[in-house]
């Protein structure tokens, strides 16, 4: 089968590794995968990605010239997936252009939101322009349950919207003491991990804050990610005395999973959260923000330690949990559960069978 993966975002964050893990788990599974992504800075990050799978990647400016060009080349696909990175006032100038273009046999919607829907603050007409365009797709999905209750709250009950889990790559165990090793990071100390972009709704200035109220325990905190905070949390861990190590932007941060000794989740709000469940699918002790991703889908005590989102006091108290108090059978029961739940060919299959296309 010819497959699309048209991915409409920036390029750099979560939904563009959703949309080249998909991807790339199709070409294993023997289809005949292409991608297309906007043109951005960070797009290029999706090409060199794209280039080392094997993967065939052009990039675009205008979504309506792409389409029209693949039509004069005369491509045809059986199956089209529009990934949308937070695009949703947008959506129907992406969706009424694709599936008008008749490129493929059938055309799908896969939504990752950077906010919740209530904070877009969208207009009747508005909201019934995404109803229409939701309605010409043969399938839309979103990553996680609670996202599809924010879609009925908003559209409608009948909103034809439905919950597929990201996948997401799971990484293989490795000797901790060597990641550690490898990252530079000090042997003396427990380290925990973060992993995600430095922007207000990911929490990172609260796990600094956290890692300061711990530094008396002989715990370190990893960052690893980057973004528009990162300069005010070096500030602020300089200033707090905070036992952090900054990581900047890893393309694989697998040994900073594997060097740690718990995971923080620090999150103030999140649709899915891919970091939270590389970790989880590690076997990670985890301490995470109280959010219904994280008690729809980790609920699993000895293993992960909730707090309220924001609360840096909180936060360390269920820090220092995890490193005590986390149990093994725990552990490995959240790991089973996460790896059945996001493999990528589990994930991607999903999608097919929710396309009728297999």
């Amino acid at each position: 089968m010819r497959v699309l993966a048209l991915f409409f975002g920036g390029g750099a964050g979560g939904d563009a590794r959703v949309c080249l893990d998909l991807a790339e788990a199709w070409a294993r599974m023997g289809h005949e995968v292409t991608v297309a992504a906007r043109a951005t800075r960070a797009s290029e990050t999706m090409r060199r990605r794209a280039e080392k799978a094997g993967l065939p990647m052009t990039t675009y400016r205008a979504l309506r010239e792409f389409l029209r060009n693949q039509r004069r080349a005369g491509a045809r696909y059986d199956a089209a997936f529009l990934h949308v990175a937070g695009e949703v006032p947008a959506l129907g100038s992406q969706v009424l252009p694709l599936v008008r273009s008749r490129l493929a046999a059938k055309h799908a919607g896969v939504f990752h939101g950077a906010a919740p829907l209530s904070s877009l603050g969208l207009g009747p007409w508005r909201r019934l322009l995404v109803r229409v365009a939701v309605g010409l797709l043969d399938s839309a999905a979103v990553p996680s349950r609670h996202k599809v209750g924010e879609w009925r709250e908003l559209f409608g009950p009948d909103v034809r919207i439905r919950a597929i889990a990201n996948p997401v790559q799971p990484i293989e165990p490795g000797e901790p003491s060597e990641a550690r090793r490898r990252l530079g990071l000090d042997e003396d100390l427990r380290w925990l991990a973060f992993v995600g972009l430095f922007r207000a709704e990911k929490g990172a200035l609260e796990a600094v804050r956290a890692a300061a109220l711990l530094r008396s325990e002989g715990v370190g905190l990893a960052l690893a990610g980057d973004g528009p905070e990162r300069e005010p949390c070096e500030r602020l861990a300089s200033s707090l005395q905070a036992p952090c190590r900054f990581l900047g932007y890893l393309e694989d941060p697998s040994d900073l999973y594997r060097g740690a000794d718990a995971f923080v989740f620090p999150s103030r709000w999140e649709s899915f959260g891919l970091s939270l469940m590389q970790a989880a699918g590690l076997g990670l002790p985890i301490a995470a923000s109280d959010l219904p991703i994280v008690r729809d889908e980790l609920d699993f005590p000895g293993a992960v330690f909730r707090f309220p989102p924001g609360d840096a006091e909180a936060m360390a108290e269920a820090l220092r949990r995890a490193l005590r108090e986390s149990d093994p059978a725990s552990l490995a029961a959240m790991r089973q559960a996460t790896l059945e739940l996001t493999l990528p060919e589990r994930a991607a299959r999903r999608h097919l069978m929710a396309l009728g296309a297999e």
